[in-house]
């Protein structure tokens, strides 16, 4: 069911929701976002603070939370410059007691070797060594855009000087031709030390309540045992969107040619172990591209979600069940019988009798919705819902003072993809 989370995306921002001009980067899909019980709201990352609380290496497991300053492993732990796998390493003599370290990929094609060392260092000082012997790209652009700050031309100011080497940076990682420049030198990817994994505690940026912070076990610092833990996809119902039982896959990432009306079904499932009522709001018509008239239309605005059930073929709504398991297709013939080996209805039938293809579950429910496009053009088509959910506290929720019951309003926003109008 993860991958249901990510069909629409919720808005979080204090700036107002303006359905005529949407900010997806102000949209996250539900499995993102934390639920803060005091505001009762979705909250994105960056609508919260956060706290380091551990780090360690997820490779040799070693603990740094009490090295502040560090970011990186200083053990032999290093990962591939282009793909970020482990690198391999071995060791192979030479003259006069020399060595010198291969590293490989354990993934890609990715490998390197040293020089010949011939006296003890680590394998981060031999790195680093050869690193300001020969400087990869980004040291490179780095000394280069010093040398344009403190040098002494002045024919041209820093800023420009320095725009100048960066837009000449970007063409060399475009592969795109540009004459020779000190720039031009013999460029080689080095192993990275391994990123240090870090376990964070976040709180809401409004009211400061924590939403997720990890259990104090300092012996045990790769365990993750969570002390407070509010998820959005814990409290709010999932929104997800299809085409007709029967009907063939909806993706919405497949240039779709519409006919002027396409009918398509939004399923709600409540995640909750109480029962809640939610409230469905769509524009009925909204600006959704230049030169292009749209109306929608819905059956049923509020439908009751029964609490969820540890049952799970029973909280799938029919038209992801698949007959490819013998589980599935026992539930699809209960539910269906003859008719999930029908075609699915044309529009003229579902337009005449809409309320009787909405179909309830133990708690979910599918409502077909009628969309109506007017125009000539290509655009990417992002259809706002915004959602009022109310409910009893779910036991979690009752230990937390300020509130008898859950009321949550926010908006959806639910990516059809690109869509041609002919």
């Amino acid at each position: 069911m993860s991958l249901i989370y990510n069909d629409s995306r919720i808005y979080c921002s204090d700036t107002p929701f303006d359905p005529n001009n949407i900010n997806t980067n102000l949209t996250f899909p539900l499995s993102h976002l934390f639920f803060c019980p005091i505001c009762q709201e979705p909250r994105a990352t960056h609508q919260t603070s956060y706290d380091i609380e551990s780090k360690f290496c997820a490779n040799c497991l070693t603990d740094y939370s009490n090295n502040k300053n560090l970011t990186h492993c200083i053990k032999n732990c290093f990962e591939c410059p282009d793909c970020h796998a482990n690198l391999s390493i071995t060791m192979t003599d030479h003259d006069n007691k020399g060595k010198s370290f291969n590293f490989n990929c354990v993934y890609c094609e990715y490998s390197y070797v040293t020089s010949v060392i011939y006296k003890p260092k680590s394998l981060h000082a031999i790195v680093d060594d050869e690193k300001r012997a020969n400087p990869d790209s980004f040291h490179q652009l780095c000394d280069a855009i010093r040398k344009g700050v403190l040098g002494p031309e002045e024919e041209k100011s820093p800023v420009s000087k320095n725009i100048e080497l960066m837009l000449q940076q970007t063409r060399r990682q475009e592969q795109t031709p540009t004459p020779p420049t000190e720039l031009d030198l013999t460029i080689k990817s080095y192993p990275q030390a391994r990123k240090l994994t870090t376990k964070t505690s976040h709180r809401c940026c409004k009211c400061h309540n924590l939403v997720l912070a990890y259990a104090n076990d300092k012996t045990q610092p790769t365990i993750n045992k969570f002390a407070v833990k509010f998820s959005a996809v814990d409290y709010l119902p999932t929104i997800s969107i299809s085409n007709l039982f029967n009907g063939e896959k909806f993706s919405s990432q497949v240039l779709k040619k519409w006919n002027g009306t396409t009918i398509l079904m939004i399923h709600l499932i409540n995640p909750m172990s109480v029962k809640c009522t939610v409230n469905i709001s769509i524009p009925s018509s909204y600006n959704v591209a230049p030169e292009v008239n749209c109306k929608i239309t819905i059956p049923l605005n509020q439908v009751t979600l029964g609490p969820t059930s540890t049952n799970l073929i029973k909280t799938i709504p029919s038209c992801f069940l698949t007959s490819n398991t013998p589980t599935g297709k026992r539930e699809l013939i209960l539910r269906k019988g003859d008719v999930m080996h029908k075609p699915p209805a044309s529009f003229e039938e579902v337009e005449e009798n809409l309320n009787n293809f909405v179909e309830r579950g133990i708690n979910w429910y599918s409502i077909p919705v009628i969309i109506n496009l007017d125009g000539s053009n290509t655009f990417n088509f992002r259809l706002p819902v915004y959602i009022t959910l109310k409910s009893e506290l779910p036991d979690v929720l009752k230990k937390i003072p300020g509130h008898d019951a859950l009321s949550v309003g926010y908006w959806n926003v639910i990516d059809l993809g690109s869509v041609s109008l002919v």
